[in-house]
């Protein structure tokens, strides 16, 4: 519900499409023991290498020629840094129909792309990244640290 009404507010389409990868994750997000090799409890291995995949396998067909994933310079999985993107990037777009992958937010921190993309504030709580439940938990390191950058990067009126 969060994800289509911010297409709806920002004018994107909202697609989705449904995949039950349930029995493949690891750690906190997948509600199971942490992966012996994760840097962080949450880390569920290869998951953004398949959603990537994923994405690309339905919009390709469609004549998308860029995927664009949200990645900020503090993640702290090695799918979530730039050497990763690159060779993915390089991956994706050796197949047929010439897709791109790009993570164009990898430069900033999480308050420094809500700062320069001048996200609204009033969409901002429609937001959440639970690593434990479909819904803001509120108590995960994933809603910890996202109501710490809504803090920082909205001062007083992201206060909760």
């Amino acid at each position: 519900a969060a994800s289509s009404a911010i297409c709806a507010a920002l004018g994107l389409a909202h697609h989705k499409i449904d995949v039950d990868l349930s029995s493949l994750g690891s750690g906190t997000m997948a509600g199971k023991s942490p992966a012996t090799d994760g840097a962080v409890a949450e880390f569920w291995p290869y998951r953004n290498q398949m959603l990537v995949t994923l994405a690309a396998m339905w919009l390709m067909p469609q004549g998308v020629k860029e995927i664009m994933v949200g990645s900020v310079s503090t993640d702290k999985h090695a799918d979530g840094k730039a050497p990763f993107y690159k060779a993915l990037d390089r991956t994706v777009s050796l197949q047929e129909g010439g897709v791109r992958v790009s993570a164009p937010g990898r430069p900033y921190s999480t308050v420094e792309l809500l700062k320069v993309s001048e996200f609204p504030y009033d969409l901002i709580g429609l937001t959440f990244s639970c690593h434990v439940h479909e819904y803001a938990c509120g108590q995960c390191s994933g809603c910890l640290k996202h109501r710490d950058c809504i803090d920082e990067a909205y001062g007083s009126r992201g206060a909760i």
